[in-house]
């Protein structure tokens, strides 16, 4: 039984003991470290922050009630700190982002006119990748625009893109760098490159993605802010879907796994009596079980 099954199998013990005596019928979803559900149109989605009170709790898992009969559980583990029942609060889970920091769904071309309305702005349904901010007509070097297609389609585990990997380790505060290389010039003495600013806990520095004309593969190679190398591995080869290692090699050198918690902001702290009526009711629930 995963974490889901398990958060899903408590919430049916519990919820009923939140709802109306009118309301027959309730719905719930969760946020566990996995990813949202997918679209009606069959594509994947992200969550959305959720705002609700924090009803009950046991020892893995917090619920939330959002509304009258729509509740959302939470991983303790993944939260950026700990919910007291009885408070509100706004919580927000992992979502993919682009390269401006905002989340996928988030619309873009937004204008503003001159007193603050929002005049325009478009939505993508269904958007996956995150766009490495280049002009890519500006490129000479047909490799350098196929690398960086690569670190957008290329999925480097069962959410997220390899650039959006860069991206959770930091990668959108500063602008990635190019090395483009002309047709004059030597393609293996002066390779392709593309280097991101990332910093997290585990790294912080800049990573680049070289491509080796020799070898017909990729190397990575990680240097901290004084440029002294910290990491390096070399020969990733280019597969008929991409090269299927550039994401693992990427995430063992910068992912530190913190991108999964979830934010949490108190809007409103619970009451002490709110706080010892909600441990109560847990407890009778837990002795009539």
């Amino acid at each position: 039984m995963n974490m889901k099954q398990q958060a899903d199998e408590w919430i049916r013990t519990v919820a009923r003991q939140h709802l109306g005596s009118n309301i027959r019928r309730y719905t719930w979803n969760g946020y566990y470290g996995q990813k949202a559900n997918a679209t009606l149109l069959g594509t994947q989605s992200d969550f959305k922050p959720v705002t609700g009170t924090a009803v009950s709790e046991n020892d893995d898992f917090v619920l939330l009630k959002l509304s009258p009969n729509n509740f959302f559980g939470l991983s303790k583990g993944l939260l950026s700190e700990p919910i007291a029942i009885g408070s509100k609060v706004q919580v927000t889970p992992y979502a993919r982002r682009r390269f401006d920091g905002q989340p996928l769904y988030a619309p873009t071309n937004v204008e503003v006119s001159d007193d603050g309305n929002i005049m325009t702005r478009s939505f993508t349904i269904g958007e996956s990748k995150s766009y490495v901010p280049v002009d890519k007509a500006s490129i000479v070097c047909q490799e350098l625009k196929d690398m960086i297609d690569v670190i957008e389609r290329e999925r480097a585990d069962e959410l997220r893109t390899v650039a959006q990997v860069l991206i959770d380790a930091g990668a959108w505060l500063a602008q990635p760098t190019f090395q483009d290389v002309t047709d004059e010039e030597d393609i293996i003495g002066r390779p392709p490159t593309v280097t991101f600013r990332v910093s997290s806990t585990k790294a912080n520095g800049h990573i680049s993605v070289i491509y080796d004309r020799a070898m017909d593969s990729f190397d990575v190679v990680l240097v901290d802010l004084e440029g002294k190398e910290f990491a390096r591995q070399e020969n990733i080869y280019i597969t008929p879907n991409g090269p299927s290692e550039l994401g693992a090699a990427i995430m063992s050198m910068v992912d530190d796994g913190l991108w999964r918690i979830a934010k949490v902001d108190v809007l409103k702290k619970a009451t002490k009596v709110k706080a010892v009526k909600a441990v109560e009711a847990v407890k009778a629930v837990k002795e009539s079980a």
